[in-house]
């Protein structure tokens, strides 16, 4: 990847429009996993560590969410 790719990847994220981009590949999958060369990691924004293996996986129902009371 180039300066060039990165800043049409960004440019069509910001614009929403992914699906005109050749160079992003929309996809769905409850999990994804990773193998390659050592890359610092974070986990919120905390360092995590290099890792060569990742594997991201969506918890159901796992995040609690407390909103305030609406106000009538």
């Amino acid at each position: 990847m180039n300066l060039s790719e990165l800043n049409s990847i960004i440019a069509s994220i910001a614009k929403s429009d992914i699906e005109n981009n050749p160079l992003i590949v929309p996809v769905q999958s409850p999990w994804f996993e990773f193998d390659g060369e050592s890359i610092a990691w974070t986990l919120d924004g905390e360092y995590g560590g290099d890792v060569m293996h990742a594997k991201i996986q969506v918890v159901e129902q796992q995040l609690k969410v407390v909103l305030p009371k609406e106000e009538e």
